[in-house]
């Protein structure tokens, strides 16, 4: 029955298949099979439409085997991040139903637009949009310190929230528990570790993608330099991380 069913969504003219962020697939071997495979997908169901999403780094039109038509977004204008902010609120409304009103998360929402003005440079990145708007929610604001507001961004990107009863995260350790003998961290400990790869790739590597064995040694080298010691070994330590 199962097959029955996704044989007719992959012949059906009404279906959309999107494959999201495809470069995150790290081996470049494998994301050009991966690729490929997408290919092989279109050109055997011809009926779908078809949505790929990927950062520009990992794909070249020139090579790769999609015969799609490219699209690069644009930044967001005042109206687009207007709207942005109205359906975030509208979103989170509906995952926590009472514990938020339509009026509170109508004014949130025209907070969150209002106060993205002033950082436009970062507000216009759909994506650094998000991450705006999950600390607002969090901090019910976004700080006028531009410091202060990468300090509460990392925080949130590095997963370490606490949950209040409207279910607002800001502080929880997110590591696994059978991860904590080995890894020997708390949550300055894990940012002080992660801080030494933020620095490789963005001073040494200019932000680029860079091989998996570069950031292990540069997350051993954070957990020598942070003296957080442990009886395993650090760059075992780096690979769990």
């Amino acid at each position: 029955e199962g097959l029955q069913m996704s044989q007719e969504i992959l012949e059906s003219e009404q279906s959309l298949l999107l494959f999201d962020g495809l470069d995150e697939v790290a081996d470049e071997a494998i994301r050009v099979r991966l690729f490929e495979a997408v290919a092989d997908l279109i050109q055997r169901y011809k009926a779908p439409r078809v949505v790929v999403t990927s950062r520009p780094y990992a794909f070249r039109a020139d090579r790769s085997p999609l015969d799609l038509a490219l699209f690069e977004p644009l930044p967001l204008d005042r109206t687009g991040r207007q709207i942005f902010a109205g359906q975030w609120y509208r979103s989170v409304r509906s995952h926590l139903g009472t514990a938020i009103s339509e009026t509170q998360a109508e004014t949130l929402a025209n907070d969150l637009a209002k106060t993205a003005e002033a950082l436009s440079d970062l507000a216009e990145i759909p994506l650094l949009l998000s991450i705006l708007a999950l600390v607002h929610f969090n901090r019910q604001g976004l700080p006028v310190e531009r410091a202060t507001l990468y300090d509460y961004a990392s925080l949130a990107m590095l997963g370490h929230w606490e949950r209040d009863p409207a279910g607002r995260d800001l502080g929880e350790y997110a590591i696994p528990s059978d991860w904590s003998r080995k890894l020997q961290l708390n949550e300055t400990g894990i940012r002080r570790v992660v801080e030494c790869l933020a620095y490789e790739v963005q001073c040494k590597e200019g932000g680029a993608e860079f091989e998996r064995s570069r950031a292990i040694s540069a997350l051993a080298a954070g957990f020598v330099s942070s003296s957080l010691r442990s009886e395993y070994p650090e760059e075992e330590r780096a690979e769990l991380l």
